[in-house]
């Protein structure tokens, strides 16, 4: 059977509340029905409609599926399913998979099987005219979408300049339609990047003193930046124009960049460090952290659904994966995709990386990393052993010298009850973003060998 721990099993929760209703029905006496195979497990168990709920999951690829009506994913009777396994995994008895197993798990490996094979596309020998006329097109919306970007670039350079001729002190006294309008027309200048870094400087804490000026300040330097850069974009290196494209919004598609020759391919164990899930307007959006093994290098994997499309989790915090990722181009390539992964996940057991032992040497790799790609929305670090301490309401980590990092203010107190409750007052190795003059605080170690912990 595979081993995970409850706390792994808890992260992959959508939110508190089916959290907590996961907990209640990891109870034995619920559930009829509690059987495995290698791959699969499956019960059932009684809700509110006459029949039990069927609910089943993927041990190799981290999958559920029940006949409940619930939207989220996983429900609250897969959660359940899951952490009665992990507490007693004696009442679930080897069995074979009945038909409406066996149908769905077949499907997912299937499916699994076809991801790895070449697509059809990838055979196919095209004529001589297809390459040509595929290319005229793509060139032709690259460049109508070059000239609308442009466009709005132009137009938020003089937005910017106009702020700052104006001065930071008059910020807290624009309306959110100030800001949402700049925003729409980034958007419908086709440079959703810059909309996004529009919406950052309008959610600053205006209204908390000093606290907000000097982050505005680098905020708009860094947009400058960004525009002044954009408009000499012949003018750089190749990577950093890369940069520059996603940092304006102008991302390269997902499957071409799994099938482009040329892009950045590594496999490796990967730990899965840590995963947030958000919700944006009408999108789920996932982040998923790894670590390369034996490459030492950092990865960020992005996914999205919309609405109360479920989506498939397949990395869970805590465990580690054989994997091959596409990294997305840059000066410093960290957004990722992934391209295969192996069947099977595993409990972190391997020693982690030493990491930076305190902030000193993390804020000499932080300007390392921002001086090759000064765009970068948050740069990853592991750093430790760190204290938690409180100070005027506000959460800070210290190292070992006595040097202390704000934590992101968004940090949740359930967040900052778990680190409390894990450390027991003693430091602790952390896996952080750092995001502007703020951490954030998304795992943490006991020790060097032991399995990760989870801090969302």
């Amino acid at each position: 059977m595979a081993h995970f721990t409850e706390e792994q099993i808890q992260s992959l929760a959508p939110d508190a509340a089916s959290l907590k209703a996961g907990k209640d029905l990891a109870n034995v006496q619920k559930w009829p029905t509690l059987a495995y195979t290698d791959r699969v497990l499956w019960g059932e168990v009684q809700g509110s409609g006459k029949d039990p709920y069927r609910t089943q999951a993927d041990l190799i690829n981290i999958a559920f599926k029940c006949s409940c009506p619930s939207r989220k994913f996983p429900c609250k009777h897969g959660l359940g399913l899951l952490l009665l396994y992990v507490r007693e995994p004696s009442s679930f008895k080897p069995a074979a998979e009945p038909g409406w197993v066996s149908e769905w798990i077949d499907k997912r490996v299937e499916k699994v099987s076809k991801a790895a094979e070449p697509s059809a596309a990838a055979t196919h020998s095209p004529t001589a005219s297809e390459p040509a006329a595929k290319t005229k097109n793509q060139q032709k919306r690259a460049t109508d979408r070059l000239d609308s970007v442009r466009a709005g670039v132009a137009e938020l350079s003089r937005w910017t300049e106009d702020l700052v001729r104006t001065g930071l002190l008059t910020l807290p006294d624009k309306s959110a339609t100030f800001w949402q309008q700049t925003a729409s027309r980034m958007v419908d200048a086709k440079a959703p990047g810059l909309a996004t870094r529009v919406k950052q400087l309008s959610n600053l804490p205006y209204y908390e003193g000093k606290n907000w000026q000097s982050e505005a300040l680098r905020q708009l330097g860094q947009l400058h930046l960004l525009t002044q850069a954009f408009n000499r974009l012949d003018q750089l290196a190749t990577d950093l124009q890369d940069d520059v494209k996603a940092s304006v919004g102008l991302t390269v598609n997902q499957k071409d960049l799994i099938d482009s020759p040329t892009a950045e391919t590594l496999t490796d164990r990967f730990w899965v460090l840590a995963r947030q899930t958000l919700m944006e307007d009408d999108l789920t959006v996932q982040r998923n952290y790894l670590y390369g093994q034996q490459s030492g290098r950092f990865a960020f994997v992005l996914n999205f659904a919309y609405k109360n499309t479920p989506i498939q989790t397949l990395l869970v915090p805590g465990t580690s994966t054989e994997a091959t990722l596409v990294f997305f181009p840059g000066r410093w390539p960290y957004r990722a995709v992934l391209k295969t992964q192996a069947t099977t996940q595993q409990a972190q057991t391997d020693a982690l990386p030493a990491g930076c032992d305190h902030w000193t040497d993390a804020q000499q790799a932080l300007t390392a990393v921002l001086s090759q790609s000064p765009w970068l929305d948050e740069v990853p670090q592991i750093v430790g052993p760190l204290t938690l301490l409180t100070d005027n309401g506000r959460h800070y980590l210290r190292d070992s010298h006595g040097l202390s990092q704000p934590i992101n203010p968004a940090w949740s107190q359930e967040s900052f009850y778990k680190w409390l409750a894990i450390s027991g007052g003693h430091p602790l190795k952390a896996f952080i973003v750092r995001a502007g003059t703020h951490v954030l605080p998304l795992g943490v170690w006991v020790t060097e060998t032991v399995s990760s912990y989870h801090l969302l």
